[in-house]
């Protein structure tokens, strides 16, 4: 039972990473809006993007680890809370703890305008 918790807590430590980072940069802290930005990522548009996101050789290698890491970890999450036959072991979950861990160094680590544009993709959909 632990390990599946550690397993989904290794997920939403990037996922709400990510939420940081955008209310940061899109309304900045203490702002009023801060908690609208915060709330506004959602976890399937997430990974959608960062499905496409992974791929493009434009981003930073940092942006596009975090983006599989994303991925992922949340595919990962989905085994650990909702299928009763996933049986974990403790080297895959300390594997899930270091790849949100080298995810969230990356984006913290990638120039600011980078990691405004990744939050951008992440919250807003692209019309064609």
């Amino acid at each position: 039972m632990l390990l599946r918790r550690a397993t989904s807590n290794a997920y939403y430590a990037l996922f709400y990473a990510l939420s940081n980072q955008a209310a940061d940069l899109l309304a900045g802290e203490g702002r009023p809006h801060r908690i609208r930005v915060y709330r506004a990522l959602d976890h399937a548009r997430a990974k959608k993007e960062c499905n496409k996101l992974g791929s493009q050789t434009a981003l930073s290698v940092g942006i596009r680890d975090c983006a599989g890491s994303l991925v992922t970890l949340q595919e990962a999450r989905h085994k650990a809370d909702y299928d009763p036959r996933w049986v974990p072991d403790a080297s895959t979950v300390l594997g899930h703890i270091d790849l949100a861990q080298q995810a969230i160094d990356n984006l913290t680590a990638t120039d600011e305008l980078e990691r405004r544009a990744f939050v951008l993709c992440l919250l807003f959909q692209e019309r064609l």
